[in-house]
């Protein structure tokens, strides 16, 4: 399947902002400004505001992402924070989002990534961010000729009834190490499939 990107960024990213209004009650003329720095280059599939204790920033999920310094680091996550683009983690990031699960507001990340150290043909699906590291939300989960059969392409906060939780999907059999057919919900320990599943990728 291909995803296609929030924003094409072929050389950089640029971010909507308002033009003055004039004194005489003019309606703002809202307008497109670049980065005043180089990149992102690749394509941007998520972007998310979030603050992770370092102040407010707008992280950036893509695929092959790099800030366009003189040694590229391709990364699937970036964060901007004002002054640079700062390569987080390797991957493709194909959702983002802040969720809640009681103890302030957590940065989520969803897509595939290797497993680090990289082991053949697995992958972590959804990471969360604690301000210094990533880390998996559930174990590795076993992919196939490549990372994208085995990706979450969305998530979304919701409560059903029975409490706020974290939704995945994607086009997957198994997230986080659960079986979940392409839809699964995290509880805050743990990955469980929603209903019986859906037989087709959720994008």
């Amino acid at each position: 399947m291909q995803h296609r990107p929030v924003l094409s960024t072929g050389f950089a990213l640029f971010l909507m902002t308002a033009g003055s209004i004039r004194a005489e009650a003019q309606l703002c003329a809202p307008d497109w400004i670049g980065f005043p720095v180089s990149g992102p280059r690749g394509p941007v599939f998520a972007l998310q505001e979030h603050d992770d204790g370092s102040g407010n920033a707008l992280f950036l999920g893509g695929s092959n992402l790099t800030n366009g310094g003189a040694v590229p680091t391709y990364v699937g996550v970036m964060r901007w924070r004002g002054a640079a683009l700062e390569p987080l983690y390797p991957g493709t990031t194909n959702a983002m989002t802040s969720f809640d699960f009681g103890a302030g507001p957590e940065l989520f990340a969803a897509g595939a990534y290797p497993t680090v150290p990289i082991v053949p043909q697995t992958i972590d699906q959804v990471l969360r961010w604690n301000g210094a590291t990533f880390t998996p939300l559930g174990s590795s989960s076993p992919s196939t000729t490549s990372f994208q059969p085995n990706s979450v392409y969305a998530l979304a906060a919701h409560d059903d009834g029975g409490g706020s939780a974290l939704y995945a999907g994607g086009n997957f059999q198994v997230l986080g190490g659960a079986s979940c057919q392409r839809i699964g919900r995290w509880n805050g320990s743990a990955w469980t499939q929603v209903g019986a599943g859906l037989n087709a990728a959720v994008n």
